[in-house]
């Protein structure tokens, strides 16, 4: 990757996978909190090139970095400066373990306006405590360049759609009928960008 190697340091592994148009940010799924059995059963973070030694130490050191108080503004520097990143996705491995990397997420975001970030999460406690405490202000209002989509529990299992109205995020599902257009294209979005359209409710993707 030909970016400055001091802001990686200060912001953690930055990957970007051959399906994705964008950089992604990840924590290890070895290190996951949430055992949904779509987790337990089919967890493709925790399969192929996430196991190899390199990378699945990258992804738990990320785990320390983030709690560094200038990991906010270097983050931002890192998408509005070094890549003019129009798209990013948080979490192509693991998922949000604290209210305090939420509500890091959604600095960047606000520091980033030129930047849709996807964020896919089965965090539903996490979700709502921020929900709550932000004088329960539908998500989707408060940051509107971060698209956020709960995850479904399980393989054709409908997501949660009564708590993502409530708190004002979107959805997203795996499903035999799937939208996701990858599975078609070589395994690679293309020029799809469903995941990151705040008019798309829910995308639901094959079994991978």
């Amino acid at each position: 990757m030909n970016i400055d190697l001091p802001i990686l340091k200060k912001i953690g592994h930055i990957g970007k996978t051959s399906k994705m148009p964008c950089y992604s940010w990840s924590l290890s799924a070895f290190d996951c909190i949430y055992t949904d059995p779509i987790c337990i059963k089919y967890c493709y973070a925790k399969k192929r090139r996430y196991t190899i030694p390199n990378v699945k130490n990258a992804l738990s050191r990320n785990k320390t970095i983030y709690i560094r108080k200038d990991w906010v503004s270097n983050f931002s520097k890192f998408i509005n400066d070094f890549i003019d990143a129009k798209y990013f996705r948080w979490f192509d491995s693991g998922d949000l373990e604290n209210i305090i990397i939420l509500e890091k997420i959604c600095k960047i975001a606000d520091r980033c306006k030129n930047t849709k970030f996807w964020l896919p999460t089965r965090a539903k406690e996490l979700l709502y405590s921020y929900y709550e405490t932000n004088n329960q202000v539908k998500l989707k209002k408060l940051h509107p360049n971060l698209i956020i989509r709960l995850s479904a529990s399980d393989v054709d299992i409908d997501p949660d759609y009564k708590f993502a109205k409530e708190i004002g995020v979107l959805t997203s599902s795996i499903r035999k009928k799937y939208t996701c257009v990858a599975k078609l294209n070589n395994n690679k979005c293309g020029s799809c960008r469903m995941c990151w359209n705040t008019k798309v409710k829910e995308v639901s993707y094959y079994l991978h």
